[in-house]
């Protein structure tokens, strides 16, 4: 089964979408600006946040709307495959709606620093390294607040399609297996390996993954911690109080707090101008060349 869903994944269309913009009319309108909550304008245009924008074309993106158009791989030019009008967050916010601060400021104005440490994991004292073991499986278990996921087995527009709960943790995942799978448009490499935006795809997935992880756990400082294996014979976090060590056969033994995991729903460009998919709001590869101080975390006992 596993095999079959990365080969079809090219022939079918699979989105992450905001829960405000996971209906037929915002579809079919082609519209993503959701109105924020702190002035119900769009993209909290009325406290100067963001503004509803169309879409600028993207590169390599082809026409839907052509007479017999090739089969899509809707990735290209994310996300224009599902909206043309999206918020253009103004300066200082983010998030899809612009009601977030961005990335490394906080505040009821987005105008203070937020600087955050990711830590070796090491480090963290055993009451840390548990409550940090415990909120990954929370995401696991806990529905994603923010985010549906569109699936269709047709990547033609139109095709019949369903939006599908997921946790948060599952949403993740979903992102990582659909942007490491191989280009629909038969060029090499995939949207999150085989090409230079590989460690930028993964500075955003990260990014990306503590904002909700802080949204769904209401800790402001949440962080993913580090390890590295150099000089390592065998690896030192598969244990059971860790990450879970194995048995004989191979799989994850029971006394590890990750074993009755719930079975997943869902299955888990590189240019400087290309948009990352799958985020929302839209970002290109070049934002996220500057240094980790910029987007508010640093690394204990490493120079960034």
């Amino acid at each position: 089964m596993r095999l079959f869903l990365a080969l079809a994944l090219v022939m079918s269309a699979h989105g992450q979408i905001p829960r405000p913009c996971a209906t037929e009319h915002h579809l079919a309108s082609r519209n993503c600006c959701p109105l924020w909550w702190g002035d119900s304008s769009p993209c909290g245009k009325a406290s100067g946040r963001g503004a509803c924008r169309r879409l600028g074309s993207a590169r390599g993106l082809r026409d839907p709307s052509s007479p017999s158009p090739p089969p899509l791989d809707f990735r290209l030019g994310w996300p224009a495959y599902f909206f043309g009008r999206l918020c253009a967050c103004a300066p200082g916010y983010g998030g899809f709606d612009c009601g977030e601060c961005a990335h490394g400021l906080r505040g009821p104005r987005c105008q203070h620093r937020h600087l955050v440490e990711r830590r070796d994991l090491r480090q963290l004292l055993p009451t840390e390294l548990g409550l940090f073991l415990d909120r990954l499986v929370l995401a696991k278990r806990a529905r994603s607040p923010r985010y549906l996921i569109y699936t269709s087995a047709s990547p033609r527009p139109g095709a019949p399609h369903r939006f599908r709960h997921a946790s948060l943790y599952h949403v993740f995942t979903w992102a990582h297996y659909l942007c490491a799978k191989r280009r629909g448009d038969g060029a090499p490499g995939a949207y999150a390996h085989g090409g230079p935006a590989f460690p930028l795809w993964y500075r955003l997935y990260l990014l990306a993954f503590e904002r909700e992880m802080r949204n769904l756990t209401g800790d402001p400082d949440f962080s993913v911690p580090y390890w590295t294996w150099a000089g390592q014979a065998a690896c030192d976090v598969c244990t059971d109080n860790i990450f879970g060590s194995s048995n004989a056969r191979g799989f994850l033994n029971p006394s590890s707090r990750f074993f009755s995991w719930p079975d997943p729903s869902i299955p888990h460009g590189h240019r400087a101008d290309d948009r990352m998919s799958p985020f929302i709001p839209v970002a290109l590869n070049r934002d996220f060349m500057r240094s980790s101080l910029d987007f508010g975390y640093t690394y204990s006992n490493m120079t960034v």
